[in-house]
């Protein structure tokens, strides 16, 4: 067999373990986790990880590099709605340059919420960041997607499918 001839099964089989590697990710899911302060957890696709140094608040992808997930909890609901908090964010990104893709209401099954996306450039390069804030008792979840573009379209169903695992701890015995 000549190397031409070998040259598309090579490729067929890079193909093959990439859909491999990306359904590992997304289509079944992995443990149910609870984030730092417990009251919450989601489920994190197998394969993830959590970045060093998050204290459980960030995780990376197994096949994508440089595409980061950071789901956390604050404190004070209360004190600012979610539109403030994204309209704050989004307008200081706006005044540096970036682009805003998305606003909209997060049609989440367990809490209310808001989802945005925006791009800017970085010491790294350009990167999409995609955030959903979700709104809890006493606290709001703060979620995001960090990737560069080529990765964030790869990922972005995978970050859905964890922030649609949102619920509150209280939950987690049904």
């Amino acid at each position: 067999m000549s190397a031409k001839s070998f040259m598309p099964s090579l490729q067929a089989v890079a193909a093959v373990l990439m859909v491999a590697a990306l359904a590992a990710c997304g289509g079944d899911r992995g443990n149910r986790i609870s984030d730092p302060s417990g009251r919450i957890s989601f489920e994190l696709p197998d394969g993830w990880t959590e970045a060093a140094g998050s204290g459980g608040t960030r995780f990376n992808s197994p096949a994508s590099p440089g595409a980061q997930v950071q789901i956390n909890t604050v404190d004070g609901n209360g004190r600012a709605p979610l539109s403030a908090r994204r309209d704050a964010w989004l307008d200081f990104h706006r005044r540096n340059g970036a682009t805003v893709h998305l606003e909209r209401e997060w049609p989440g099954a367990y809490l209310d919420g808001i989802e945005y996306a925006h791009d800017a450039e970085t010491a790294a390069g350009r990167i999409v960041w995609h955030h959903v804030l979700l709104s809890g008792e006493d606290y709001v979840v703060t979620t995001y997607l960090q990737a560069p573009p080529g990765t964030y379209e790869t990922v972005l169903p995978i970050f859905r499918d964890m922030v649609g695992s949102i619920r509150p701890a209280s939950l987690n015995d049904d």
